[in-house]
């Protein structure tokens, strides 16, 4: 406890903004995070915590950490909105705040390893996916080989590599592309980083989806929707629903234009996990999952349409999960990914998809309203 409420202020923003240019680190990142750690240690909104939720620390989420301080910022009104709107927008990420306090509970972690402190199977599986992160990870892209690299890793991140290593059982990434096992590890990870349960994860790895297209699995979870495996960084964040209860307009990029399939999609495949995508609400913490069946006759509805409208078959696309995987895997799974800048050039194509739809997508979503209406 620091003693007193700290919050946003105009005059220590600014104060942070001129030492940052005066000096190599960023005074203004280091103001934000004192923030951020007070916020998520005090909770001075008081909001309740759900202690039983898988991914909770017994302290104040990610997400109301992010909520707190985007409404300090607001409540200063010493900015014009569009001022407060830039600061939200330019130092306020939900992603850099829940890697601040994931490294914070690292801090003081004695325990640091190498791949030479693992067993020599483990040891490969580790470098392949070190090979695949220094690739995708923007920590990395200035390194072009892990040898480069002097990669140190905590208890947490090893014991996360061992529990895939084990529960995949596919160190090449056969069965279960290392793309997606990758998406576990870093899960795995960061719950230990807080102590969290692995509950659901243990429980999807025993029931190898992988192995039965994932049916012992669905039916598990059908009995059971708690139990459903919480991976973040597959959730779509902050999506908004229309005035209709739609969520189109922010799910455009999972409905398969020009049969641009997104990262996404592929892991959530690869992983034969039985929704489509998963997401949370704007300013929610509770995790929606849109089952394959539904987002199918959705998907076939908007391309009728669609074609019916401007006489274009095709525009939208349903997948199913062996269709995702076959695609990625005939353009070389993860492998692929060891080209250099072939994982941004494949997250840019889905800008470049949008771009090119012009007006299209927006037509298409009042057309379907208008006849729903």
């Amino acid at each position: 406890m620091l003693g007193k409420k700290i919050s946003f202020s105009k005059k220590d923003f600014e104060d942070s903004i001129q030492l940052s240019e005066k000096e190599s680190s960023s005074s203004t990142y280091d103001y934000l995070k004192k923030l951020v750690y007070y916020i998520h240690d005090n909770n001075p909104r008081n909001y309740p915590i759900n202690s039983t939720h898988p991914k909770s620390d017994g302290r104040v989420s990610v997400q109301r950490v992010y909520e707190t301080l985007v409404e300090d910022i607001k409540d200063e009104k010493l900015y014009d909105d569009n001022e407060q709107q830039n600061i939200i927008d330019s130092w306020v990420k939900k992603g850099t705040i829940n890697r601040w306090l994931t490294k914070r509970n690292k801090q003081g972690k004695v325990n640091q390893y190498t791949l030479d402190d693992l067993a020599n199977d483990i040891r490969i599986y580790t470098k392949r996916l070190l090979m695949l992160e220094i690739n995708i990870n923007s920590d990395f892209h200035q390194s072009d080989d892990i040898s480069d690299l002097e990669i140190k890793f905590g208890e947490e991140y090893k014991n996360a590599i061992e529990i895939c290593f084990y529960g995949f059982n596919d160190p090449g990434g056969e069965k279960v592309d290392l793309l997606a096992q990758r998406e576990v590890i870093l899960e795995i990870d960061s719950r230990l980083v807080y102590g969290r349960d692995l509950s659901d994860i243990d429980q999807y790895l025993a029931l190898t989806p992988w192995l039965d297209e994932g049916k012992a699995y669905k039916d598990f979870i059908e009995s059971n929707e708690s139990k459903n495996i919480i991976i973040d960084g597959l959730i779509k964040k902050d999506v908004e629903f229309d005035s209709q209860g739609n969520i189109w307009s922010d799910i455009w990029d999972y409905l398969g234009h020009q049969k641009y399939m997104n990262s996404s999609m592929v892991i959530n495949a690869e992983l034969r996990l039985p929704w489509y995508f998963c997401y949370q609400e704007n300013d929610s913490e509770e995790i929606y999952h849109y089952p394959r069946e539904k987002i199918k006759n959705d998907i076939e509805m908007f391309d009728k349409y669609f074609e019916d409208e401007y006489n274009i078959d095709g525009m939208y696309n349903y997948f199913t999960n062996n269709e995702i995987i076959d695609y990625y895997r005939s353009n070389g799974g993860w492998k692929s990914l060891l080209n250099k800048n072939a994982y941004n050039e494949w997250i840019k194509r889905q800008d470049d998809v949008w771009k090119s739809l012009g007006g299209y997508h927006n037509k298409v979503i009042e057309l379907i309203k208008k006849n729903n209406s």
